[in-house]
């Protein structure tokens, strides 16, 4: 146990409970690190050296991060840790998908308080592994940032080109419905944010195809606060009358007045 307990990463990884009684509740506990004391106190300790570490394992990182985040507390993230993170922030060897599965699994916790998630990411330079390229203004989140994989990143990426995020994500391991979602997702803030739901792009805006709900398309909106009745008529418009023609009588095709 104690030469397994050296491997481990962190000191709350390295806890052990023997099964040694097969009929009732095994209870004795074997905690060569003082790992229950750190998860006690909110703590995710390095077993041994962490810069070494994150030199043989980049990804140790982002399993810091999701641990702080979901364990300890990740707006008290240490100072000499911080340093060694931003030291180690470049995740090129890591492969793209592990980091978004990281990322996510972090992010979509149940425990996790996801804008002290995104902040910690920030912070230790992180971010940029995720999304890269891209600034991101911790005061800028509003208070019902959402912990979901296509609301928190359209938020980040906000402020692009949603062909530009598109790309991105699809070459950082997302999937390509996940990033024509949240591509959708930036090019719906802009429309609504920016350009005021212009009347000339409504159609533009309807064609596009997404996987996304109308009620994830809502709460998006309402983050962005860019909601209200025009939310609303956007949302409940009948699709069939995107098509300029429809079936008239005996099959024929006619013009859709609607369209």
């Amino acid at each position: 146990v104690e030469d397994d307990a050296a491997n481990r990463d962190f000191t709350i990884n390295a806890l052990y409970i023997p099964l040694t009684n097969a009929d009732g509740d095994n209870s004795d506990l074997i905690d060569p690190h003082g790992g229950v004391h750190h998860l006690k106190n909110g703590e995710v300790v390095p077993i041994g050296d962490f810069d070494k570490r994150l030199q043989e394992d980049p990804a140790t990182s982002l399993r810091y991060l999701k641990l702080m985040n979901v364990f300890g507390k990740s707006d008290k993230i240490p100072e000499k840790h911080k340093e060694i993170l931003a030291r180690h922030k470049d995740l090129t060897a890591v492969p793209k998908d592990h980091i978004r599965k990281e990322f996510l699994d972090g992010l979509e916790s149940p425990d996790s308080d996801p804008r002290k998630y995104m902040k910690s990411f920030n912070s230790t330079g992180l971010l940029s592994a995720v999304f890269p390229g891209v600034d991101f203004d911790e005061e800028d989140m509003p208070e019902d940032f959402q912990g979901d994989r296509w609301l928190a990143p359209a938020w980040v990426l906000r402020n692009n080109d949603p062909e530009d995020v598109k790309k991105m994500l699809t070459g950082g391991g997302w999937s390509k419905q996940e990033a024509s979602d949240i591509a959708y997702l930036v090019k719906l803030y802009t429309w609504g944010s920016k350009n005021k739901f212009d009347p000339d792009q409504f159609y533009d805006m309807k064609q596009q195809h997404t996987g996304l709900t109308k009620a994830k398309v809502r709460e998006w909106m309402q983050m962005a606060k860019a909601h209200g009745p025009e939310v609303d008529s956007f949302l409940q418009h009948d699709d069939k009358d995107l098509s300029p023609y429809t079936q008239g009588e005996g099959g024929k095709k006619a013009v859709n007045p609607e369209y």
